[in-house]
C-alpha cells in the first residue's frame, strides 16, 4: 500500500514575518489526514500569542491582529512544546510529514531548536512545491499554493489560513501521488531523499537563469528541507 493511501500528517505556520531569527509564530496548524481524506480528531489547529505586535501588513494576509493574537492565542512557549511532541510523534509512528515549501515553516522550528540546544527530530518530508517543480518542470506559471492546487483539480478558498493551507497540502500531495508514480510507488523515506536531488537540481537551474539575467542570486546554496 502506497503512503498515500495511509494516514499522512501536515503542518503548516503563520508567522509575524519572513525572518525564523526575529519573527515569531501566530497561527499553527497540525492535521492527520486518513487514507480518504478524512481529517482526523487528532489535528490540531490554534493561534498562538507571539508575544509581540504582528505588523499590520502581515495581518492583512493571515487575517490575525496583535489584538486577537493576545485575547484568543495560546501560550507560546507551551504551543511550541506542543508541537515538538507532535513532530516526535510522527517520526515514532511512522507518519510522513507533508509540507508546502518545507524550509520556510522547518527553518522556524530549526531556530526554536536550536535556542532550546536541541535538534529536530529526524522527519520524512514531502514537499508538493518540489515534487512539482522536477515532476512538471517545464510548466509555466507561478508555483505558489493556491495555483499549483488549482491545477491538480482542487479549489482553495481562504488561503494564508494555517489550518485550510495544510489540509490542502495534504490533499495536494495525494493528487500529485495519483498522477505521478515515481512519487506514488515511492517509499516516502524514498521520496524524501528523492526531492533532496531533486530541490539541488531546480536550485542550480534557477541560479543559472538568475544569473542569465545579470542579477546575483545565491538559491543554489539553500537546502532543502532545512
Amino acid at each position: 500500500m502506497s503512503w498515500s493511501e495511509k494516514i499522512i500528517a501536515s503542518f503548516d505556520l503563520e508567522t509575524t514575518g519572513l525572518s525564523p531569527y526575529e519573527d515569531e509564530i501566530v497561527q499553527i496548524a497540525f492535521i492527520y489526514q486518513d487514507g480518504a481524506g478524512a481529517i482526523l480528531p487528532e489535528s490540531w489547529i490554534t493561534i498562538v500569542n507571539p508575544e509581540r505586535a504582528i505588523p499590520h501588513n502581515v495581518s492583512a494576509i493571515h487575517g490575525i491582529t496583535t489584538e486577537q493574537a493576545i485575547k484568543d492565542g495560546v501560550n507560546l512557549a507551551g504551543a511550541i512544546d506542543e508541537l515538538f511532541q507532535r513532530l516526535k510523534d510522527i517520526v515514532d509512528r511512522d507518519i510522513p510529514l507533508v509540507i508546502y515549501n518545507a524550509p520556510f515553516d522547518l527553518g522556524f522550528m530549526q531556530a526554536r531548536a536550536e535556542k532550546r540546544d536541541t535538534n529536530l527530530p529526524d522527519l520524512n518530508i514531502i514537499d508538493p512545491l518540489v515534487c512539482d517543480r522536477h515532476l512538471d518542470k517545464y510548466r509555466r506559471g507561478a508555483r505558489n499554493l493556491e495555483t499549483v492546487s488549482r491545477h491538480y483539480g482542487l479549489f482553495p478558498e481562504n488561503l494564508h489560513d494555517a489550518g485550510v493551507d495544510a489540509e490542502l497540502t495534504a490533499s495536494l500531495a495525494r493528487a500529485m501521488s495519483e498522477k505521478y508514480p515515481e512519487m506514488r510507488d515511492s517509499s516516502f523515506t524514498d521520496l524524501h531523499e528523492k526531492q533532496i536531488a531533486w530541490h539541488t537540481e531546480w536550485a542550480v537551474s534557477y541560479a543559472k537563469f538568475i544569473r542569465g539575467k545579470g542579477r546575483n542570486s545565491n538559491v543554489a546554496e539553500r537546502t532543502w528541507p532545512i
